[in-house]
């Protein structure tokens, strides 16, 4: 439910960021899966339960000299990879970010980590947002995208 008037708007200041950094664009490859691939993504709410939800293509991608093979799930035309690093519940938001990205024809694929946003359940704890699996939790930190919601005094709005 949407109120305009709600304290929850007065409250939100703006969303902190990390600095753009060319670092943090990488390609990798897309191979697809084969129809009614799933993978069991938990969420914030589900008490540990796992939805199934479909994975259209296997993510490969090297960061700093490391392979990783990533799940991001379907949503519409492009995919929803949900992650979390060593950023997480330190300078960016402890659930994790998002990164929406698409294959390219030539079936590599593009991450762009500056393009990270912060998951609606940033914004309020009215929000159920997916928990990133297993395999795309990164050792490192990803100093790329969005950090925090902050609220008019600086201040954290949502931990």
């Amino acid at each position: 439910m949407w109120d305009a008037k709600s304290d929850a708007i007065d409250a939100f200041g703006s969303i902190s960021a990390f600095p753009y950094d060319e670092e943090w664009v990488v390609t990798g490859t897309f191979t697809p899966n084969p129809a009614g691939t799933t993978v069991g993504f938990s969420h914030v709410k589900d008490d540990g339960a796992t939805r199934e939800l479909p994975v259209p293509g296997d993510i490969a991608v090297t960061i700093r000299g490391e392979e990783h093979r990533i799940a991001a799930f379907k949503d519409g035309r492009r995919l929803q990879l949900v992650f979390a690093d060593a950023t997480s519940d330190v300078d960016t938001y402890g659930v994790g970010r998002f990164l929406f990205i698409a294959p390219n024809p030539d079936g590599t694929i593009t991450l762009d980590f500056n393009y990270a946003v912060l998951p609606p359940c940033a914004f309020s704890y009215n929000f159920n947002c997916p928990m990133p699996p297993r395999q795309n939790r990164f050792p490192f930190r990803i100093e790329a995208g969005e950090k925090q919601v902050l609220g008019t005094d600086g201040s954290l709005l949502h931990e």
